[in-house]
């Protein structure tokens, strides 16, 4: 004012009524300012709202005060003093250097995955393939397995089993499930949680196409969370759908949710919003929330184009307002180009030879071809981008797509009209059309004929089952009777064209009459049954066209010698208008093609950031989420530092587990924050919920020693152990854990008294710092041996060698006299309250059925540890069938393993075993062990069965000669042949040897023929001996189950009770 060449008032007049105001410039505070005051009289309707919208996101918290008091209680409170976020300092990424000496991104998405910002999305039919989805996590980057395309669980369960076979050990599977079908939906949910719990590599879960309600949303988490699944994703498609992201977001705070915006750049089918305007009105809403990760996509295709989204520089530079950075980004239709996307070679072509369109020019696919892109609508009711090709060549409007099918025979799309003559004339309806037509026309359009295969396999049944139904409709032609079925398997048809030929000879009225009315309906309905794959031609023009034009039409892409002509300009081609641009080069790495924009990305990064500087950025032990601020002192907890050591006590008050094992694990990551903290541990190739945050719970009384080798940390010590029988041993070393730095090995020692000696359990595990999503794997060579020699020491003495044990071996147990105080001890023990098993009531303590572990166990108990078994002991569950004893009996075990079988739920080891008393057989004990786990060593595995006596009458001479031609049946007593009339007593034992899950490496049976005489005695006449390898069956069983009875044999009284008392309480012991 000092400076004024007019007067003050005319100044002020000017101020007030014609100059204009820059107020972002008056309002450009220093970076230190936190805090504006609005002392002004306009309230909510004067500059401080104005100016805090212009702050969004500048970490300046705006008060206005004399508004009611709000503001001025705010503004004279020392307490809770608001403030608000930096965007660009608390989102913007950063970078970090791992242990391995690995450079990274650091923003929350890649330290959620433990991988760089960059995935594949789950797009059909592109990520359906194990051989690019494996190939995509092999190159260390997330990407979604497509559910589409998987139309029940075995489907999706082959496809996670062999993605399994081909990546790294530890690397997690994501499934992209449709949740506007909900027929896949409902059974691919509880499915994935299912194979998760199964301990298959299962990480994250997507929810795409719809965004549920937040009940269902909370439904959902809830149920990943109880499966251990890491992560869930959804993909909003608008603005009121990415705040109902955000509402799940706030209903469910502690789970990490994926927001995937993409807009409708990247095709109708996701969205038709502008790209910007959604995430500029929602920005402040979704920060508001740190477990969402907004990770962009569509149009993507370099580190150029991505750069900007990733600083936040998009926002500045194109609305002038705060930084908004992205936390990762995704691609789709960009890598259907890369070599190991199985998209067909001409169909690459294609999509490099597209110009595709800039970010402004991408609604004009709405309306006609742009840039060699086309928007149609699909049978989603939505709209589908693709390439524009023999699509748009025969017109967008259904109408006019029937029309011209009619007229051309098919020369419109990868999908032919069906309707066919032989004389070459089109067919205008199935009614016009012979049987033999309708055949040839499925063959020549569903079978490859150049390259001998049908498209899919569920197509060539869909051509035996019309076959039979033709079959059906002449087979009484010529003749009653009944007629064996000329296409008795749908192998016949893998070579097609001789088969369908022979068999029209056979039915030649076939070839001249046409298809009746219903026989045309039942081809329709077979040909979209649920389960099976939709066939490659439109039988009928009627309201249905949409759905047999467009529907499953994506996956000629990927099999273009599959299509009519090998035409890729009839094929519907996935392509984002924006994304297309980018594909300029054919068949690059898809490791590369990824590698190289997170490689600029991060070189771009440290010369903005750091300077070009590699030592200027922090260095970490892995990529992670970091730590949560967790106090040093813990309630109920005493620590004490000493030296290069740390103690840790614990008093009757205990604190929550998981802070306990966050303070343990400390506040950087490490070896033992990993051990401690991490959710699952690799065990082969599967997952397993970490027992160690069950082993190092916190328990009263207990004292934790860590120790340091200078920051290194080292060691872990807890002393003091809660026993279930028996006083506690304050000073007894419980746990102990020794990491190696240069091997990065855990080895830890979990230690059980045993009469005043001390047996050690050893597991080794090793830290892999490379892979943050999984670092703790554990060492599975000698795993169950240390595991069986632990368990051996711990039952049979703790100077005990686990001696060398044959899985054919008779186990022995020493003798056992039952003592009426353990029978009493024992009755108390499990509960049973019965009069006959007390001291004080009874002269004669008998022995309930559950004593039977008791004497029995020892024998059985050693059939868990032949090496043949590999198994872990305590994994295994037993059942085990009891008969009683009495006190003072004398009594001693043998037992066998009769089978071992590999089955879905674990390994199955039955073992059958005999106490005896007084040299007799009392008690037969069967006992079943089920180890839990998937296994594969089928070499090792067996049945033993002892089949019921079967009771065969040979009533003809015929039946006798049949018997007698069995290469296993052996007459022995030749003074009196076998007659017609005589019943035999076949006693037989089967054994089976398993190749693999399906099929027998052998198969043998053994045993007695018997008859009886006018005492009924059972007189041995001959002898049963057959033994085949690579057997489909048991022919004898199946012979005498055909032919013969079984025989329910009642057992020989002993004098003993055969029924337990009525208030025995038998138990079901689990080891």
């Amino acid at each position: 004012m000092r400076q004024l060449s007019s007067s003050v008032t005319r100044s002020l007049c000017e101020q007030i009524f014609t100059s204009p105001i820059h107020w972002t410039k008056a309002a450009d505070f220093p970076e230190t300012a936190t805090h504006a005051i609005d002392f002004g009289p306009g309230g909510l309707s004067g500059i401080g709202p104005l100016t805090a919208r212009n702050f969004d996101g500048r970490g300046v918290h705006v008060i206005v005060v004399g508004e009611k008091g709000k503001g001025d209680a705010e503004l004279y409170s020392s307490l809770g003093v608001k403030s608000e976020e930096w965007w660009s300092k608390k989102w913007s990424p950063s970078l970090v250097r791992t242990s391995d000496s690995e450079l990274h991104l650091d923003t929350p998405f890649s330290r959620l995955l433990g991988k760089p910002p960059i995935m594949v999305a789950g797009m059909t039919p592109s990520t359906i393939k194990a051989g690019f989805v494996s190939t995509v996590l092999d190159a260390g980057y997330h990407i979604e397995l497509a559910g589409g395309g998987h139309y029940n669980a075995a489907a999706l369960r082959s496809k996670v089993a062999e993605i399994q076979k081909l990546i790294p050990a530890g690397v997690g599977i994501t499934l992209n499930a449709l949740y506007i079908n909900p027929r896949q939906f409902t059974f691919q949910f509880p499915l994935w949680q299912e194979m998760r719990k199964e301990g298959l590599p299962v990480e994250g879960f997507c929810v795409a196409a719809g965004i549920p309600t937040t009940e269902k949303a909370v439904e959902i988490i809830e149920g990943l969370r109880g499966a251990g699944i890491k992560h869930v994703a959804f993909k909003p498609g608008s603005v009121d759908d990415i705040r109902q992201v955000i509402n799940i977001a706030a209903a469910n705070p502690d789970f990490p949710i994926i927001m995937q915006w993409t807009g409708g750049r990247a095709g109708g089918h996701h969205s038709f919003e502008d790209f910007h305007q959604p995430v500029l009105a929602t920005y402040r809403s979704i920060r508001q929330h740190p477990n969402i990760s907004l990770v962009g996509g569509s149009g993507f295709g370099s580190a150029e184009d991505v750069w900007e989204y990733l600083t936040g520089d998009w926002s500045v530079e194109r609305f002038s307002v705060q930084p908004m950075p992205f936390d990762g980004f995704l691609f789709a239709s960009h890598v259907m180009v890369a070599k190991e996307a199985h998209t067909s070679s001409s169909v690459k072509d294609l999509i490099v030879a597209a110009a595709g369109v800039d970010d402004g020019a991408w609604e004009g696919t709405y309306t006609k071809p742009t840039g060699g892109i086309l928007t149609s609508a699909r049978s989603w009711a939505n709209l589908s981008t693709r390439l524009r090709r023999g699509l748009s060549n025969c017109g967008r409007n259904s109408t006019t797509l029937s029309s011209r099918c009619r007229r051309r025979s098919g020369l419109c799309g990868a999908k032919p009209w069906f309707g066919w003559k032989k004389d070459g004339s089109v067919a205008s309806d199935l009614s016009d059309m012979t049987y033999e037509e309708t055949v040839f026309r499925m063959v020549h359009l569903m079978f490859v004929a150049h390259q001998k295969r049908w498209v899919d396999t569920l197509l060539r049944n869909l051509v035996g089952d019309w076959l039979r139904r033709v079959e059906e409709r002449f087979a009484g032609v010529n003749g009653g009777g009944h007629k064996p079925s000329l296409l008795q398997n749908f192998s016949l048809l893998d070579n097609p064209l001789p088969f369908v030929e022979t068999f029209f000879k056979k039915y030649p009225l076939a070839t001249e009459q046409l298809l009746a009315a219903e026989d045309a309906a039942f081809f329709l309905a077979i040909s979209q049954r649920p389960g099976q794959k939709l066939v490659r031609f439109i039988p009928v023009l009627d309201a249905t066209f949409e759905v047999w034009f467009k529907k499953d039409s994506l996956w000629a892409a990927e099999d273009i010698d599959a299509v009519f002509d090998q035409d890729p300009q009839r094929v519907c081609i996935l392509q984002g208008p924006v994304a297309a641009k980018w594909s300029v080069v054919k068949d690059e790495r898809i490791k590369d093609l990824l590698g190289n924009i997170n490689k600029s990305l991060i070189q771009r990064l440290l010369e903005r950031k750091y300077g070009g500087d590699v030592s200027a950025m922090p260095t970490i032990d892995y990529l992670a989420v970091a730590p949560k601020a967790v106090a040093k002192n813990v309630s109920g907890v005493v620590r004490t530092e000493s030296g290069n050591s740390v103690t840790f006590e614990f008093g009757s008050t205990l604190p929550e587990t998981l802070v306990w094992l966050e303070t343990l694990g400390g506040q950087a990551l490490s070896w033992l924050r990993a051990l401690v903290t991490s959710s699952i541990i690799v065990q082969g190739t599967s997952y397993i919920d970490n027992p160690l945050r069950r082993v190092l719970a916190p328990r009263a009384g207990q004292k934790v020693i860590v120790k340091y080798t200078g920051s290194l940390l080292t060691s872990v010590s807890v002393y003091g152990a809660a026993r279930s029988y028996g006083e506690h041993i304050d000073n007894f070393k419980a746990v102990e854990i020794l990491y190696a730095k240069d091997s990065k090995l855990i080895n830890i020692s979990i230690f059980e008294e045993r009469r005043g000696s001390f047996i050690p359990l050893a597991l080794q595990f090793v830290y892999k710092p490379s892979q943050g999503f999984a670092p703790i794997h554990e060492i599975a060579t000698g795993r169950n041996q240390r595991i069986k020699e632990f368990y051996w020491k711990l039952w049979y003495g703790d100077n005990e060698v686990l001696p060398a044990i044959d899985i054919r071996e008779k186990f022995v147990g020493p003798e056992v006299v039952i003592k009426a105080e353990d029978v009493e001890q024992f009755c108390a023990v499990v509960g049973n309250q019965g009069e006959s098993f007390k001291t004080v009531r009874n002269e004669k303590v008998q022995a309930p059925m559950d004593f039977a572990i008791v004497t029995g166990s020892q024998a059985i108990m050693k059939s868990i540890f032949p090496n043949a078994i590999d198994g872990d002991p305590p994994q295994a569950c037993a059942s085990l069938q009891r008969l009683p004893h009495e006190a003072g009996d004398v009594c001693k075990a043998e037992a066998r393993i009769v089978s071992v079988i590999n089955a879905p739920e674990g390994k199955t080891v039955k073992v059958k075993g005999y106490v005896s008393r007084r040299g007799q057989r009392v008690i037969e004990v069967v006992s079943a062990f089920l180890y839990r786990g998937c296994f594969s060593d089928y070499e090792n595995t067996f049945d033993t069965t002892e089949e019921p006596d079967y009771s065969v009458t040979v009533e003809t001479n015929a039946d006798v000669g049949v018997l007698q031609s069995k290469e296993w049946f052996e007459w022995e007593n030749e003074s009196s042949p076998l007659l017609a009339g005589t019943s035999l007593i076949f006693r037989i034992q089967s054994q089976v040897f398993f190749k693999d899950r399906t099929a027998n490496r052998n198969v043998s049976v053994s045993g007695d023929i018997f008859v009886r005489n006018q005492l009924k005695v059972l007189i041995k006449v001959g002898s049963v001996d057959f033994q085949q390898d690579d057997s489909q069956g048991n022919p004898v069983l199946a012979y005498l189950r055909c032919h013969g009875t079984p025989m329910h044999l009642t057992g020989i009284s002993l004098g003993l009770p055969t029924r337990p008392p009525s208030n025995a309480c038998p138990i079901q012991n689990v080891h």
